[in-house]
Protein backbone atom coordinates (compact mmCIF):
# COMPACT_ATOMS: atom_id res chain seq x y z
CA UNK A 1 0.00 0.00 0.00
CA UNK A 2 1.14 3.51 -0.78
CA UNK A 3 -0.09 4.82 2.58
CA UNK A 4 2.63 2.94 4.48
CA UNK A 5 5.40 4.42 2.32
CA UNK A 6 3.99 7.94 2.52
CA UNK A 7 3.48 7.66 6.27
CA UNK A 8 7.08 6.51 6.79
CA UNK A 9 8.43 9.42 4.73
CA UNK A 10 6.13 11.90 6.50
CA UNK A 11 7.30 10.72 9.93
CA UNK A 12 10.89 11.01 8.69
CA UNK A 13 10.25 14.71 8.03
CA UNK A 14 9.66 14.85 4.26
CA UNK A 15 7.50 17.96 3.76
CA UNK A 16 5.96 16.73 0.52
CA UNK A 17 5.09 13.39 2.09
CA UNK A 18 3.48 15.27 4.99
CA UNK A 19 1.29 17.18 2.54
CA UNK A 20 0.50 14.02 0.60
CA UNK A 21 -0.45 12.20 3.79
CA UNK A 22 -2.61 15.16 4.77
CA UNK A 23 -4.32 14.93 1.37
CA UNK A 24 -4.86 11.21 1.82
CA UNK A 25 -6.68 11.88 5.10
CA UNK A 26 -8.53 14.90 3.72
CA UNK A 27 -9.89 13.07 0.68
CA UNK A 28 -10.08 9.56 2.15
CA UNK A 29 -7.52 7.96 -0.16
CA UNK A 30 -6.60 4.52 1.28
CA UNK A 31 -7.72 5.74 4.72
CA UNK A 32 -11.02 6.97 6.15
CA UNK A 33 -11.56 10.73 5.85
CA UNK A 34 -10.07 12.45 8.90
CA UNK A 35 -9.89 16.23 8.78
CA UNK A 36 -8.12 16.31 12.13
CA UNK A 37 -5.32 14.07 10.82
CA UNK A 38 -5.19 16.04 7.57
CA UNK A 39 -4.84 19.30 9.49
CA UNK A 40 -2.14 17.82 11.73
CA UNK A 41 0.00 16.86 8.73
CA UNK A 42 -0.61 20.15 6.94
CA UNK A 43 0.41 21.97 10.12
CA UNK A 44 3.67 20.01 10.32
CA UNK A 45 4.56 21.07 6.78
CA UNK A 46 3.37 24.65 7.33
CA UNK A 47 5.67 25.07 10.34
CA UNK A 48 8.54 24.52 7.95
CA UNK A 49 7.36 27.28 5.63
CA UNK A 50 5.57 25.32 2.92
CA UNK A 51 3.14 27.59 1.08
CA UNK A 52 0.97 24.74 -0.22
CA UNK A 53 0.40 23.49 3.33
CA UNK A 54 -0.55 27.01 4.42
CA UNK A 55 -3.07 27.24 1.56
CA UNK A 56 -4.58 23.88 2.45
CA UNK A 57 -5.09 24.98 6.06
CA UNK A 58 -6.68 28.18 4.77
CA UNK A 59 -9.03 26.14 2.61
CA UNK A 60 -10.08 24.08 5.61
CA UNK A 61 -11.10 27.28 7.40
CA UNK A 62 -12.73 28.71 4.28
CA UNK A 63 -14.95 25.65 3.87
CA UNK A 64 -15.32 24.63 7.52
CA UNK A 65 -13.83 21.18 6.98
CA UNK A 66 -12.62 19.87 10.32
CA UNK A 67 -12.55 23.37 11.81
CA UNK A 68 -15.14 26.05 12.47
CA UNK A 69 -15.79 27.96 9.26
CA UNK A 70 -13.89 31.23 9.68
CA UNK A 71 -13.18 33.37 6.64
CA UNK A 72 -10.95 35.71 8.63
CA UNK A 73 -8.80 32.80 9.75
CA UNK A 74 -8.74 31.48 6.18
CA UNK A 75 -7.47 34.85 4.98
CA UNK A 76 -4.77 34.82 7.67
CA UNK A 77 -3.45 31.48 6.38
CA UNK A 78 -3.68 32.62 2.77
CA UNK A 79 -1.70 35.78 3.58
CA UNK A 80 0.97 33.70 5.31
CA UNK A 81 1.25 31.62 2.14
CA UNK A 82 1.44 34.70 -0.04
CA UNK A 83 4.18 36.25 2.09
CA UNK A 84 6.64 33.37 1.85
CA UNK A 85 8.67 32.07 -1.03
CA UNK A 86 6.49 30.26 -3.52
CA UNK A 87 8.87 28.45 -5.91
CA UNK A 88 6.06 26.59 -7.68
CA UNK A 89 4.01 29.77 -8.18
CA UNK A 90 0.99 28.28 -6.44
CA UNK A 91 -2.02 30.56 -6.82
CA UNK A 92 -2.96 31.92 -3.40
CA UNK A 93 -6.75 32.43 -3.23
CA UNK A 94 -6.87 36.08 -2.12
Amino acid sequence: MIIQEVRAEAFAGDIYAQIELGDMYYYGMEVPVSYSNARMWYMKASRRGNSLALIKIGMMYEHGNGVILDLGEAETWYRKAKNISNPFRIKVPL
